[in-house]
């Protein structure tokens, strides 16, 4: 029946619309973190409650998997601080939060929470009720034609990306690729371009084809994907190998691949340990985890991913002291870079380019990332945060039915979604056209596959295609 999905999505909607009513009136301080944490934590999983528990799928949906990146990357330290302290932290620094501005920073966190489920779930209304996927008994040809295409574009994109990253490893860092670790990592980023950037892009999206496209083109993309994140993962780069790998994961889910929770709950504690484990290592050098160290990484893996609300925090404190708002200006960089480009007139590189949002917060803070919260703030206030979140809600929600197809691999398109959480929005346009052209290759290749199939079939038949009579 219909009626009792839609009744459990408008309960926790209305749920959710009220917690962001009265979110300002919720007393949060750092002066006691562990109200704070449980209030923000409470919001943020009834969201997830919400968008996961809103069709029969499961969990493994666009949706709530953005929801979760988004709580752990904005959530992570003051949850940490509530449970141990700073003070307990490893190698964490913690001035920041003590600034004055954090609890603002936690409340445009719960808005902007609240901003994306309610836009999320407005486009899941608008599609109606869903339903698991039902693989077809016998295989359309069409869907083989296109299958095998995406999984050759899939591998190709892939592999290519694979060597590119392997290629600027070799050329940029060489042996001192596991101690330098991420700063070394962003700076040979920024001065390469976005080469780099756009590698570890298409090892996810072509992994994420490969898969979609089932087969042996499955196993290659995984192993491929492996390859790829035993080397990125010592290097710092976690978030690039977590980003893609949750779309992988709700392909697979997706493709009635039971992921059972047994073992969700132990793959997540592992790559908190190993996240830890390498945090430690990129600063103290890489050696045998003692037994404490090991029971302590979780959670300091979690702090230091929760590094992405300081973003927000920094952004307060640089408005309150009246510098203005840049009123779109870091959202519109890249076209505007672009179009001064074609005139002839170009501001520099992009790492002197202070309308990017990453570039300003690197030479103001340092290489902190960025966040979605504390871009739309710096943009257009309170307003920013709530029109932001929820135009990503609507593209994610209306992504949300599409993996509900077989052989869908837009899917791929929630990758500069998910890295946008911790980095500036000024990548994300450009990411998703290449995405889009990709896709874009792929259905018009398997159509014309498919139109000359057909020809070469109705030549040997000698019976009449689309006008076309053969004597």
């Amino acid at each position: 029946m219909i009626t009792r999905p839609i009744g459990r999505r408008g309960g926790l909607t209305l749920a959710v619309a009220l917690v962001g009513l009265f979110s300002s009136q919720f007393p949060l301080g750092v002066d006691s973190p562990a109200r704070s944490a449980a209030i923000v934590t409470g919001v943020w999983a009834l969201c997830f409650f919400a968008l996961s528990r809103s069709d029969a799928v499961g969990s493994y949906r666009p949706n709530s998997m953005y929801m979760l990146v988004f709580g752990l990357f904005h959530i992570g330290f003051l949850v940490a601080t509530a449970v141990r302290g700073t003070d307990a932290l490893h190698n964490v620094d913690s001035g920041w939060f003590y600034r004055g501005y954090t609890p603002q920073a936690l409340h445009l966190v719960i808005l902007g929470m609240v901003a994306f489920t309610l836009a999320a779930q407005l486009m899941s209304w608008r599609a109606g009720p869903l339903r698991p996927i039902v693989t077809p008994a016998v295989e359309d040809p069409d869907t083989d034609s296109y299958r095998h295409k995406l999984a050759v574009i899939g591998l190709l994109v892939e592999g290519l990306s694979l060597l590119m990253f392997f290629k600027e490893i070799v050329q940029n860092r060489g042996g001192g690729l596991l101690s330098g670790g991420y700063e070394q990592f962003s700076n040979s980023l920024q001065s390469s371009g976005n080469s780099n950037g756009y590698s570890t892009l298409g090892i996810g999206v072509g992994a994420i084809f490969a898969v979609v496209a089932g087969g042996r083109a499955r196993t290659w993309g995984w192993v491929l994907f492996v390859g790829y994140a035993i080397p990125a993962i010592p290097m710092g780069n976690r978030g690039e190998v977590l980003f893609p790998l949750i779309p992988l994961l709700i392909v697979e889910a997706q493709h009635g691949r039971k992921i059972r929770k047994l073992w969700t709950t132990a793959g997540v504690l592992l790559s908190l340990v190993v996240i830890g484990i390498v945090r430690t290592g990129r600063t103290t050098g890489y050696s045998m985890p003692s037994g404490k160290q090991i029971l302590t990484s979780p959670m300091d893996a979690i702090a230091e991913m929760g590094y992405s609300l300081r973003p927000t925090v920094e952004v307060l404190g640089w408005t309150s002291h009246g510098e203005g708002f840049r009123n779109g200006a870091t959202l519109t960089a890249v076209p505007v870079r672009l179009i001064e480009k074609l005139i002839g007139w170009h501001g520099g590189p992009p790492v002197q380019d202070d309308r990017l949002f990453n570039i300003e917060v690197a030479h103001r803070v340092g290489p902190i990332g960025g966040s979605p919260v504390g871009e739309g703030y710096y943009n257009f206030g309170t307003l920013g945060v709530i029109v932001l979140l929820g135009a990503i809600g609507l593209f994610v929600g209306w992504l949300n039915q599409r993996p509900l197809r077989m052989l869908d691999a837009r899917v791929a398109l929630l990758v500069p979604m998910m890295g946008n959480v911790r980095n500036s929005f000024a990548q994300v346009p450009a990411q998703l056209l290449v995405i889009a052209a990709l896709l874009v290759v792929v259905r018009v290749w398997s159509k014309r596959g498919e139109v000359t199939e057909g020809v070469r079939d109705a030549h040997l038949r000698k019976v009449p295609v689309r006008g076309h009579a053969w004597g």
